[in-house]
């Protein structure tokens, strides 16, 4: 081919198409053809076949493997890589078919090469989805007992100290066991286990020195992720974990704070969540609640844990009048609360709101909280109240 990019890019545009759509094909077809498979059984050639297919396999699956685990790979994937290593294909044919016409080898040996080549092949994707079902199942999730403790999942250690702040401030002011996970997913599988060492101690350090602090019984859960949604969602539904604690995030295509990874862990978990919309969250003292029915009566428990935790202000705006109705009306009579007409939110550290009542109502923006102010939006499915 003439060292030339642009004649060179030209010729593939004008053959790719018709080398892909009818000689490849032909090809495959023609290598089909000419291969015997029949001779293996009139000559007794199946043991020499599983022989070769061994030899195959060994040298090429398990070498890579264990070179890439010298190179400091993790088991799982220096295996994926053995396995994709082993993938005999197209090249692998156009060597035997060449060898085969220059007589070098026989029918026999031919037959036997390309039966060997397709079932490497073949052997890739079943493979690959072996490795990943065995190493799954070896991620070790220890389990807390049901109901008892709160899970925190991040991706920037910033983000996991504010959540754990919130989660510290979630539990019984006088309760001695305050039992917090948090999960930090890399979302490369790639990374070297030295590598993932170093992001686990960064992801993890500042929460530790955080929960020595606050008195908190924090554990850890660090892997790298091809999925770091699914297995999110994996992690919570197996922990069973009274509830959630996790950072707000917007998809790509969208202002929604609950779009991408955050509205399908909503949709795949049954689980008490907190979603945390933050900048830069700081001292939580002055608390407000936004009321919009009886059933936000929860909100102003857990925002009065929040404010005895914390030593807070306590206040509700009343988003419909809901207040006004008898029941809710008592209610709030006895806890004291004070209750203001629609405010400027820069004066408030944390406000709470009930998920279902902040999207039916499209004119919050998350972007008039102040610098250092949050939104923590609660989706209640069986009680969000830590028990004493």
């Amino acid at each position: 081919m003439p060292d030339k990019k642009e004649l060179r890019n030209n010729l593939v545009e004008k053959i790719e198409d018709f080398s892909l759509t009818v000689l490849l094909p032909l090809f495959f077809a023609f290598t089909g053809l000419r291969t015997k498979f029949g001779l293996l059984s009139s000559s007794g050639l199946w043991p020499v076949f599983f022989l070769i297919l061994f030899v195959a396999v060994l040298g090429k699956l398990g070498g890579s493997a264990i070179a890439s685990r010298l190179s400091g790979k993790s088991w799982m994937d220096s295996f994926s890589i053995g396995i994709l290593m082993n993938t005999r294909g197209l090249m692998e044919l156009i060597v035997l078919n060449i060898g085969y016409d220059l007589g070098v080898l026989s029918e026999e040996i031919f037959s036997m090469m390309v039966l060997m080549a397709l079932t490497t092949t073949v052997m890739t994707g079943p493979g690959l989805k072996l490795i990943e079902l065995f190493f799954t199942k070896r991620d070790t999730i220890v389990k807390p007992t049901l109901n008892s403790g709160i899970l925190i999942s991040f991706a920037q250690h910033t983000r996991g100290l504010e959540l754990l702040k919130i989660a510290y401030g979630l539990f019984p002011e006088k309760k001695k066991e305050r039992n917090v996970t948090a999960v930090h997913l890399s979302p490369d599988s790639n990374i070297s286990e030295s590598h993932a060492e170093k992001y686990e101690s960064l992801s993890f350090t500042p929460l530790k020195e955080l929960s020595k602090d606050l008195n908190v019984n924090l554990s850890t859960i660090y892997k790298t992720s091809t999925n770091i949604t699914k297995d999110i969602v994996r992690i919570v539904n197996e922990g069973n974990y009274k509830l959630l604690l996790i950072g707000a995030a917007r998809s790509f295509f969208s202002d929604d704070i609950l779009g991408g990874k955050i509205r399908t862990i909503l949709n795949e978990t049954n689980c008490n969540t907190g979603i945390l919309f933050s900048s830069q969250l700081q001292d939580i003292k002055n608390i407000h609640i936004l009321f919009g029915r009886e059933k936000d009566l929860e909100l102003l428990q857990i925002a009065k844990r929040l404010a005895a935790n914390y030593n807070s202000r306590l206040s509700i705006v009343d988003l419909n009048g809901s207040t006004n109705q008898p029941q809710i009306k008592q209610s709030l009579k006895k806890e004291k609360v004070k209750i203001l007409t629609p405010v400027d939110w820069k004066q408030f550290d944390l406000i709470l709101c009930d998920l279902d009542i902040w999207e039916n109502h499209s004119e919050f923006r998350v972007d008039e909280l102040p610098q250092g102010g949050g939104l923590l939006l609660i989706r209640s499915t069986d009680g969000f109240i830590i028990e004493a």
